[in-house]
C-alpha cells in the first residue's frame, strides 16, 4: 500500500509539473517527443507521456493562434502517419477531430488543382516563399557580425552582401542604419512576393498525407516565426486550406489502419466532420470490421452520406445476428430514407424493391 501511495504521489507531482507549462511548451514537448517519421523518440524520457500531454493540451485549449493550429495539425498528422503505437495514432485522430470542430476548418469553395508534377510544383512555391522572406533575416545577420566565432561572422557578412546588394563591412552600426531606413520597404516587398506562391499552394490538391502535412508544417512555422502582421494575415487562408486537406487525408489514412481503435476513431471523426470527400472512403470498410463495436461505428459514419452504396451496406447489416449492429443499421436506414419502417430485414427489402432502388442514381 505504501509503495502504491508513493507511485501515486510521484505521478501527481509529474502531472502538476506538466500543468505549469504553457501551451507552446506542451506543443514543443509533443514535437520533440517524436522523430521526423512520427515515432516516439526513445532518447527522451517518458516520450509517450509527453505525447499524451500534448494531445490533452490541444483538446483543452480555449484558443490557438493560426500558427499553433497549423503546427498542431501537422504534428497530429505526423504521428498518425508513422507512430508505432496504435494508442498514439488513435489519440492523434481524436485530436484532429477535436481541432476541426473547435476551430472550424472550412473546405475550399473552389475546385482544387490536380497538378501533374505536384511535388516539384509545391517545392517550387516553397522556395519562392523562402526567397521572399530572406531579407527579413537581416537583423539577425547584423547581430551575427559580432559573433565570437569568426567563421559565423564572415558567413553573416557574405549573406548580408548577397541579400542587400550593400557592403558596410563588419560595422554593425552602418548596417543597422541601412536596415532602419529600408526595413518598411523590404517588408512590403516580402509581403508582395509571397502572395502568388501562397495562393498557388492553397489551390493544390495533395494526394498524400505526407505531402500536405509537410507544406502545412512549413507554413505554420513561417507564420509563427514572423512578427510582420501582414505576412501572418497573408498566410492565414493557405494554412486553413491545407489544414482542412490534412484533416481529410488523415481520416482517410486512419480508415485502413491495422489497429481497430484507430479505425474506430476515424469513423467517429468522419461522422463529426461529414466531409463529402470522405464518403467513398467508407465503401470498402465493412469487410475489415468483424467486431460489433467496429461495425456499429462504421454504420453510424456511413449513415451521414446517403447513397446507393451506403443503403446497401445498411441493408446487409440489417440481416446481422448481432442486435447492436442490426439496430444501428435500422436507425441508419430511417435516417437516410425518412421511412418509419420496422426493424425487420424483410420489410426493408420489400421497401427497397418498391422505392429504395430508385432513390439515388
Amino acid at each position: 500500500m505504501a509503495r502504491m501511495s508513493w507511485k501515486a504521489a510521484l505521478l501527481t507531482f509529474l502531472l502538476m509539473g506538466f500543468g505549469c507549462k504553457s501551451a507552446d511548451e506542451k506543443l514543443d514537448d509533443l514535437h520533440r517527443s517524436t522523430d521526423d517519421r512520427g515515432r516516439l523518440d526513445l532518447g527522451i524520457y517518458d516520450a509517450g507521456l509527453l505525447v499524451h500531454e500534448g494531445f490533452a493540451t490541444l483538446i483543452e485549449a480555449e484558443q490557438l493562434s493560426l500558427g499553433q493550429l497549423g503546427r498542431a495539425i501537422h504534428d497530429c498528422a505526423l504521428i498518425l502517419d508513422g507512430n508505432e503505437f496504435g494508442l498514439c495514432r488513435a489519440d492523434a485522430v481524436s485530436a484532429l477531430t477535436h481541432l476541426a470542430t473547435r476551430f472550424p476548418l472550412v473546405a475550399s469553395a473552389q475546385p482544387l488543382e490536380v497538378h501533374p508534377t505536384l511535388n516539384q510544383h509545391a517545392l517550387g512555391q516553397v522556395e519562392l516563399l523562402d526567397t521572399a522572406a530572406r531579407l527579413l533575416n537581416t537583423p539577425g545577420l547584423i547581430g551575427a557580425l559580432q559573433d565570437a566565432d569568426k567563421v559565423v561572422a564572415a558567413r553573416a557578412l557574405r549573406e548580408l552582401r548577397t541579400l542587400t546588394k550593400q557592403d558596410f563591412g563588419m560595422a554593425p552600426g552602418r548596417w543597422n542604419e541601412w536596415w532602419l531606413a529600408n526595413a518598411a520597404q523590404q517588408m512590403r516587398q516580402c509581403v508582395s512576393d509571397s502572395q502568388e506562391p501562397l495562393r498557388n499552394l492553397a489551390r493544390l490538391r495533395f494526394t498524400s498525407l505526407a505531402q500536405a502535412r509537410s507544406v502545412l508544417g512549413y507554413l505554420a512555422a513561417r507564420s509563427s516565426a514572423t512578427d510582420v502582421a501582414e505576412l501572418r494575415a497573408q498566410c492565414a487562408p493557405t494554412i486553413a486550406a491545407l489544414a482542412r486537406q490534412v484533416l481529410v487525408l488523415g481520416l482517410q489514412k486512419a480508415l485502413s489502419d491495422k489497429d481497430p481503435a484507430v479505425r474506430w476513431e476515424a469513423y467517429r471523426g468522419i461522422g463529426v466532420v461529414q466531409d463529402p470527400c470522405l464518403a467513398a472512403s467508407l465503401n470498402s470498410c465493412w469487410a475489415q470490421e468483424n467486431s460489433s463495436e467496429g461495425r456499429v461505428r462504421l454504420l453510424q459514419a456511413t449513415a451521414c452520406f446517403p447513397s446507393k452504396i451506403s443503403l446497401a451496406t445498411h441493408l446487409l447489416a440489417l440481416g446481422e445476428d448481432d442486435r447492436a449492429v442490426m439496430l444501428t443499421a435500422h436507425a441508419g436506414l430511417q435516417r437516410m430514407t425518412g421511412e418509419d419502417g420496422v426493424a425487420e430485414e424483410r420489410w426493408w427489402l420489400q421497401w427497397y424493391e418498391r422505392r429504395g432502388k430508385n432513390l439515388w442514381p
